[in-house]
């Protein structure tokens, strides 16, 4: 990511950006109360490769991305921003994402002329 975060402040931060609760990312994944709290606690430093993909699954990014932000698969090295966008377009609606989509279009454009 752009800016390093560890895997508990990302996932902080996606519950408050989504305006979840730990309680509804337990239902979202079906992990423990305690194993979601000890997550965001940095308590548990490694959770195990199901725990990614159920945080993926709930939070409707790929794996590959909860992974990278983990720091356990390196960054795409032809495009390390991916991840971050990825992140930033996943809660919005798809209208939104359109929007954002026709946006990058439009800037890119622009820096080509």
């Amino acid at each position: 990511m752009a800016e390093e975060m560890s895997f508990a402040d990302w996932l902080s931060e996606q519950l408050h950006e989504r305006k979840m609760t730990q309680k509804d990312l337990v239902d979202k994944t079906g992990l423990g109360k305690s194993t979601i709290n000890k997550l965001v606690r940095r308590m548990i430093k490694r959770p195990d490769p199901q725990t990614y993909v159920a945080v993926a699954q709930a939070f409707e990014v790929s794996p590959i991305t909860v992974l990278r932000i983990a720091g356990i698969l390196p960054p795409d090295p032809d495009f390390p921003e991916l991840e971050d966008l990825k992140t930033l377009l996943a809660p919005l609606s798809s209208e939104q994402r359109k929007l954002a989509l026709d946006l990058v279009r439009t800037v890119g454009r622009h820096s080509k002329e």
